[in-house]
């Protein structure tokens, strides 16, 4: 694989709970496979501390409403911010942290539940291709690009690129791109200059509240080379660390739906107490 994108970053940052063994695996075999050099991050898990600590200081978006819709009554299957959802937001801000702590200009962050498509040698390239020529590792703006995700997108891509050698580069695409995206130091500084409450999820927060409220160089790549692995498949390789198994007990850290203000509140009092 040509490996000039990756020569061109100074980190590849890998997000991964430490009892996902396998996971862990799966990330050293894709990469160590391809000679590519890359860091596990220990990720923050629900039941840490630090998550407890933030529903404490209520700095967690509660219930009612929604935090999706913000109706107090709606269909969605997850309709308020659970420990799992607060842990991963957290882990993204832990990354973005050492990424400030030691000024790295240009991280590549990936899940631990990705995989490398068939055809992500040629969009490596491409991307490379497109960096350089837009010199985009120079923005003076914060700058996301998204180069994983579960969005299926359009056969015209596809056809584009297995016709004509071309990846889509499309600007403003807000796709949630957190098994794999690329940013820079401004990025990640943007990122905790705008962290106070958690009012939504991390992949909300990062590919779509950021860029749209702010000015920054953002861009999807048609079609994504990183696929998710837990989730989107018609037989998912993982299980979802985020969304509770249909075995689950009821207690607020295996549930994502509550129906009142008064079941939301005697869950979470009774989990932060235990």
């Amino acid at each position: 694989m040509n490996k000039s994108i990756f020569e061109s970053i100074d980190k590849v940052f890998v997000i991964n709970l430490k009892h996902d063994v396998e996971r862990k695996k799966s990330v050293e075999t894709q990469f160590q496979k391809r000679k590519l050099p890359f860091e596990i991050i220990e990720a923050i898990g629900h039941e840490d501390s630090e998550v407890r600590e933030i529903y404490k200081e209520n700095r967690i978006k509660s219930f009612p409403p929604c935090f999706r819709c913000l109706k107090d009554n709606c269909d969605h299957e997850n309709n308020f911010l659970s420990p799992k959802q607060v842990a991963n937001f957290l882990s993204f801000k832990k990354i973005m942290e050492i990424i400030k702590e030691q000024k790295i200009n240009h991280t590549m962050i990936f899940e631990d539940d990705f995989k490398f498509k068939i055809f992500h040698k040629k969009s490596f390239l491409h991307l490379e291709k497109f960096i350089k020529v837009n010199k985009l590792l120079d923005s003076k703006k914060p700058l996301l690009v998204r180069i994983g995700c579960h969005t299926i997108v359009g056969k015209k891509y596809y056809l584009k690129f297995f016709l004509l050698n071309k990846t889509s580069f499309i600007k403003d695409s807000i796709n949630m791109a957190n098994p794999c995206f690329l940013i820079n130091y401004k990025f990640a500084k943007l990122f905790l200059e705008n962290f106070n409450r958690i009012e939504t999820t991390s992949d909300n927060f990062i590919h779509r509240i950021l860029v749209r409220k702010f000015d920054t160089v953002n861009y999807s790549m048609y079609p994504f080379p990183i696929k998710q692995l837990s989730y989107g498949n018609k037989n998912n390789y993982f299980k979802s660390t985020i969304n509770p198994e249909k075995d689950s007990n009821f207690q607020f850290d295996n549930i994502n739906k509550v129906t009142s203000r008064k079941e939301y509140n005697l869950l979470l009092s009774k989990w932060i107490n235990d």
